[in-house]
């Protein structure tokens, strides 16, 4: 637990924010990876991508515990903004794999 976190009032509000965050996301690349199993080659080609992503999300939600974990409210507008950027991310490599590779 980082230290800004020792002593908080509302420190589990804020690790369930993130814990939340992450799992959306990684369910947003669950989805993804169902949605282009329909097109092989554009499920062979962004499978990897959507893995670096996924394990990727590891290091970024740390990274934001770390850096706005002292507060809650920013903590939470962090997490959010991740999540956003994200799903834009994802739609676009469905888009991608959609209409680049598989149609």
């Amino acid at each position: 637990m980082p230290p800004e976190f020792i002593g908080k009032k509302n420190n589990w509000l804020a690790w369930l924010s993130v814990v939340c965050g992450w799992l959306a996301c990684a369910f947003c690349c669950l989805v993804l990876t169902v949605e282009l199993e329909v097109y092989p080659q554009a499920y062979a080609t962004l499978f990897p991508a959507i893995l670096i992503i996924l394990f990727g999300n590891i290091f970024v939600f740390l990274f934001i515990v770390n850096r706005w974990g002292s507060s809650s409210r920013a903590l939470l507008s962090a997490v959010i903004r991740v999540c956003a950027g994200e799903a834009l991310l994802l739609a676009g490599l469905y888009c991608l794999g959609r209409f680049g590779f598989g149609g």
